[in-house]
């Protein structure tokens, strides 16, 4: 027997009242110190490799599970971003360099604000928070201004995003690299319609109200029409098999790793899967 139209109707409501829920408690949670947090969610199944947490599990949001910290509020793709930050980047290695960070995540920003000798700036054309208002498709920076690029589920906002992407492929160094995350269907192509202005056919076609597309395979080719050098890298590629669970982390979770002007293959990221995790070794962390 097929659903009826009121039960439909019942499921749609019921996954708007998760996600608000899940909203609400993303914003208590922030508020608190993350020793605090550290403590209170202590447990030995799962580790944040961005805060660096031993938790009991990950929290739902919405009507999805195992997606987000509860000590540093950190999203699935953005632990396997970070990770990738970590293990296969030049970002940390207490080089001078400058970066551009777009709609900056609130797990990362903090972070980044402390990395040695990293001139970082953060752009966006809505969030009152960041350095530099910025509209991606018109940026007011010189050519080849930044090291190295963080873009995360920004793309798929924006109208015109090959414009976007040409531009941020302009500001980035020579030798330098990008990184963008976008929701993806990596067995399809993209399905875009600047048309659909509707929310409830957005949801249902990009999968959030304020999405115009929802990404394929062909973004890579976006990327490449840009002038990047791209390498696609899925999680699966640099993380351990038996680790996923632990870190919150699907091995489907996809980032692509865009360099300009590459000319030795050598300076591409080699795939590691071997990446370790610390166990815990007190009951509580140190506060």
């Amino acid at each position: 027997m097929g659903f009826q139209l009121s039960e439909i109707k019942l499921f749609s409501l019921s996954r708007h009242r998760q996600m608000l829920l899940s909203r609400i408690k993303m914003r208590v949670l922030l508020g608190l110190p993350e020793q605090l947090k550290k403590v209170f969610f202590y447990g030995k199944n799962c580790y944040c490799p961005v805060c660096e947490s031993h938790i009991r599990e990950y929290e739902r949001f919405g009507h999805i599970a195992r997606l987000w910290c509860p000590v540093c509020a950190s999203m699935r793709w953005q632990r396997f971003a970070w990770l990738f930050l970590q293990h296969h980047t030049n970002l940390f290695d207490g080089m001078p360099k400058k970066m551009l960070h777009i709609a900056p995540e609130i797990a990362f920003e903090p972070r980044l604000k402390q990395v040695a000798n990293l001139d970082y700036l953060t752009g966006d054309l809505f969030n009152p928070q960041v350095m530099v208002k910025v509209d991606i498709t018109d940026m007011p920076f010189p050519n080849h201004s930044f090291d190295a690029i963080f873009c995360s589920h920004v793309m798929e906002h924006v109208p015109d995003d090959r414009k976007a992407l040409s531009e941020l492929m302009r500001v980035l160094s020579s030798g330098g690299w990008a990184i963008f995350l976008v929701p993806i269907r990596m067995n399809k192509r993209t399905d875009e319609d600047l048309g659909v202005t509707d929310s409830k056919e957005r949801e249902r076609r990009f999968g959030q109200h304020d999405h115009v597309r929802f990404y394929g395979w062909d973004f890579e080719e976006r990327l490449r029409d840009a002038g990047f050098q791209v390498t696609v890298v899925r999680a699966s590629d640099v993380i351990d098999a038996n680790q996923f669970d632990r870190v919150g982390i699907t091995k489907d979770e996809v980032l692509f790793y865009c360099q300009n002007n590459l000319t030795d293959s050598s300076e591409l990221p080699t795939p590691s899967l071997s990446i370790s995790y610390p166990n815990p070794a007190t009951p509580f962390p140190n506060i």
